[in-house]
């Protein structure tokens, strides 16, 4: 397959050389037969993801190896194709779109499609939990884009190699326990483990995939549940529409893979325990290598009837690997989450008002302020009385310039009565001061030094010279 200049291999999405067979996966491209109704290798979607090889079809959808234009690394695609209501075109395989026979059931089952990548997206943080990168609609439906696990699932590794040891099936479950009971805490259920959604990373390490039949666990939804199940792998309540699922529904199925990885052998169909067939127990194989303690928790997880089991996978936990619990508080999506939320806005709330109270009040106190600043102006006494003083000044002023001019200072000779003022003139004490005949400002004195009715001249000992009558 050719994309951007590269020979990928369908089966891997490695660089191929111009041999037939790839050299990683050893697929042979031309014996790849594709399903009826699945798209070709090579389809381009959403103008970024290059489909390869299909990896598998469950009840919602077709799943796809695929080659990421733009990151340059396999991202495994889920195409929401739910064959009972939907159809292609498989004469051509040219179209891509699919046709609906029955809108409401397709509408209704896509909504849980895009719940599956909500959950996906929600906890893809978790240990052992599948990542989602990206979705879109396109061709009359929707895709899933997720992280590409290359590895082969547990049912074909046990398959292959026979039963696994058992501490080492300890040591891989325990991120997936601890995740599942995380996910619990919530209210979601998966309602679907078992060893063909659970697979190998490369760094030694198990990752639970498919969480297409995920659904909320609460009354409504117990009245309604979609009988959903895997012969071996799912508790007997799963059988039944009404059969009350919670917890302990994924707790039967992940004691039955664990059973499973441990003895190489599927377990007994929950429907078949029921009409008297016996589980042959762990405790009766003594070459398994777990404390019996461990082998009993599952064991007791696998209890036919629901009550009988853990009620929640932080009890398994405990049992199996010798009391260390999970927490799980630091993780609670449920009411605490919503209350804590919903106590943040109140307080975000009362921060806000409390702000504009706050603006209000600094408003209305300016306010206040402004208004005696300007009465005062109006109604005091001392600012009335000090208007009439400012306009005198600029009466006396004038005068005392008019008086330096000689001119204006002989107005006094048509007023004044010389002869009555001739011994005041002549006072030689009186006539000597600078200071009274030069200072401007005491006009009220003008008689005191002027003789305007003198002929003779006298001369001052700082060079004035007087005129006296």
């Amino acid at each position: 397959m050719n994309v951007d200049g590269m020979n990928l291999c369908i089966g891997c999405m490695h660089i191929l050389d111009d041999s037939d067979e790839c050299p990683y996966c050893h697929m042979r491209i031309k014996n790849y037969k594709p399903g009826p109704r699945y798209l070709l290798p090579g389809t381009v979607l959403a103008e970024r993801y290059v489909l390869g090889k299909s990896l598998g079809s469950g009840n919602f959808g077709i799943t796809y190896l695929a080659w990421d234009k733009i990151l340059l690394v396999p991202v495994a695609v889920k195409e929401y194709y739910p064959a009972d209501i939907v159809s292609r075109d498989i004469i051509r395989g040219t179209d891509l779109n699919i046709y609906v026979n029955d809108k409401t059931e397709y509408d209704k089952k896509l909504n849980k499609f895009i719940k599956e990548a909500r959950c996906l997206a929600r906890f893809s943080n978790l240990d052992g939990i599948v990542s989602v990168q990206d979705f879109f609609y396109a061709n009359n439906t929707a895709y899933i884009i997720m992280k590409y696990i290359e590895g082969d699932s547990v049912k074909k590794y046990v398959k292959a190699k026979g039963k696994m040891d058992g501490q080492e099936v300890l040591r891989l479950m325990k991120p997936i326990l601890g995740s599942l009971c995380k996910i619990h805490s919530t209210g979601l259920l998966h309602r679907d483990i078992s060893p063909d959604n659970i697979l190998f990373q490369e760094e030694e390490k198990l990752v639970l995939i498919d969480f297409g039949s995920a659904r909320v666990q609460d009354a409504v939804e117990q009245k309604s549940m979609t009988v959903l199940f895997k012969r071996g792998f799912s508790p007997e309540e799963q059988y039944r529409p009404r059969g009350k699922q919670g917890p302990w529904s994924d707790i039967y199925a992940i004691c039955a893979t664990m059973y499973f990885m441990l003895t190489g052998k599927v377990p007994l169909d929950a429907i078949e325990r029921m009409a008297g067939e016996i589980l042959k127990p762990l405790a009766d194989m003594p070459d398994i290598n777990i404390p019996i303690k461990a082998k009993e928790a599952i064991m007791k997880g696998l209890n036919v009837k629901a009550s009988d089991r853990y009620q929640t996978v932080s009890e398994l936990m405990s049992d199996i690997y010798d009391g260390q619990e999970i927490a799980v508080k630091s993780y609670k999506y449920g009411k605490n989450r919503k209350t804590a939320m919903l106590i943040c806005f109140l307080f975000m709330v009362f921060i806000f008002a409390g702000i504009i109270m706050g603006f209000f009040k600094k408003s209305n106190k300016t306010e206040k302020e402004n208004i005696p600043e300007i009465t005062p102006y109006a109604s005091s006494a001392p600012y009335i009385t000090e208007e009439p003083i400012q306009p005198v000044q600029p009466t006396i002023i004038p005068q005392a310039e008019e008086t330096d001019k000689p001119v204006k200072t002989e107005k006094p000779k048509k007023t004044a009565k010389p002869k009555k003022k001739e011994t005041k003139t002549q006072e030689p004490k009186k006539t000597e001061a600078p200071q009274k005949t030069y200072a401007p400002k005491k006009t009220q004195e003008p008689k005191k030094t002027e003789a305007p009715k003198s002929s003779k001249k006298t001369k001052r000992s700082d060079g004035f010279i007087g005129i006296i009558d």
